[in-house]
């Protein structure tokens, strides 16, 4: 089923995935803001902004920063060959071989990096973005109070087969309000399980 369909659905809840592109031409419309307010290439979606903000100044104790913010299409699209090309060694099978980078890196049209709601953080002195971020002081406050500014561990562990990617302890979004972040970490549910629990 696709959620990018049919009734109209809050922008913070625009769910984009593998099997729900991003609208063509949507990213044109954002009213992008740096992150730091200059003219940099760490932007997001303007109306998460203040959130972002709050978030990384009350988390500031364990320097919490965004790595990757926003991605145009055609970043994504160098990303994403690039992981293909990793993988080409491993599976013969060209099918195969784009499945298996789409789970680690999306095909352009297919991130919520390219909608601007999804941060990749780092904090604690770790820039890996890798699994290790779990380890951390700066994930375990991320988990405990992010949703308190309209976040969510967008890809948690144990929910692959649903949202299509590996676990990312990195990987932030957001989702509008406090309501609907604590509604799905509280809970335990990933974006796709929440959106299908209130489809109307």
């Amino acid at each position: 089923n696709s959620y990018a369909e049919g009734a109209e659905i809050p922008w913070a809840l625009r769910l984009v995935n593998d099997w729900n592109p991003m609208p063509l031409g949507y990213d044109t419309k954002l009213q992008m803001q740096s992150i730091f307010g200059d003219a940099g290439t760490k932007q997001v979606d303007g109306r998460m902004m203040d959130a972002l903000k709050q978030m990384l100044e009350a988390g500031k104790q364990y320097n919490i920063g965004d790595q990757s913010p926003y991605r145009s299409t055609s970043k994504q699209s160098e990303l994403y060959w690039r992981q293909v090309n990793k993988w080409k060694s491993t599976y013969k099978d060209p099918v195969q071989l784009q499945t298996k980078a789409g789970e680690i890196v999306k095909r352009p049209g297919y991130s919520e990096h390219n909608v601007g709601l999804a941060v990749d953080l780092y904090g604690s002195g770790d820039y890996s973005l890798t699994e290790s971020f779990e380890k951390t002081p700066a994930y375990k406050w991320l988990v405990e109070n992010c949703a308190d500014y309209g976040f969510i561990l967008r890809f948690p562990k144990g929910k692959e087969s649903i949202t299509g990617v590996v676990y990312e302890a990195w990987h932030f979004r957001y989702v509008g309000d406090a309501a609907t972040a604590h509604a799905i970490m509280d809970n335990g549910l990933c974006l796709e399980e929440y959106l299908e629990q209130n489809k109307k």
